[in-house]
């Protein structure tokens, strides 16, 4: 059964211990995207997003980490950069069940903070296009030629809506 832990009430050594390990293990997804956008090591990519983020989560299997999201803020008031990264392990059906039935309510906290919640996922990435629907977010518009790689990015959105 699966855990969400929040990464700024634990230890730094045991956050890093955590998000190294993952990153030895990225889906081929993630480890795509990362080499298409900046070039970085899995590692720093990992560590960097979670050091700049003002709401980050390790997601466990047992003591395992199988992914990690958050959001961080961007130079925009209300905006933030909302991020995922995980291990092939986070896609078994149980792991994949439990982590859709709790995206909801950890983008519903994020939400609560940000009015937009955004960021670009490469074009490759079929099945995080498909969870990101799902979580209610919108493609806004196709990027051509973003990242090192110049690959085709799609930028996507979630709107806080007012009652």
């Amino acid at each position: 059964m699966i855990q969400v832990v929040d990464l700024g009430e634990v230890t730094n050594v045991q956050a890093a211990e955590w998000l190294v390990d993952l990153a030895g293990d990225l889906r081929q997804s993630d480890l795509d995207e990362i080499a298409a956008v900046t070039g970085d090591d899995p590692a720093v990519a990992l560590v960097e997003s979670v050091m700049v983020s003002s709401h980050a989560w390790a997601v466990l299997d047992g003591e395992d980490p199988i992914a990690a999201f958050g959001c961080s803020p961007t130079g925009t008031p209300g905006d933030a950069q909302v991020w995922m990264m995980g291990s092939p392990r986070m896609d078994l059906p149980a792991n994949a069940a439990g982590i859709l039935r709790l995206s909801r309510p950890y983008l519903d906290v994020m939400q609560a903070a940000y009015g937009r919640l955004w960021n670009h996922i490469d074009a490759r990435n079929d099945r995080s296009m498909r969870w990101l629907e799902w979580c209610g977010f919108q493609v806004e518009e196709a990027v051509p030629d973003f990242g090192v790689e110049g690959r085709l990015f799609f930028l996507f959105s979630r709107q806080r809506h007012s009652v």
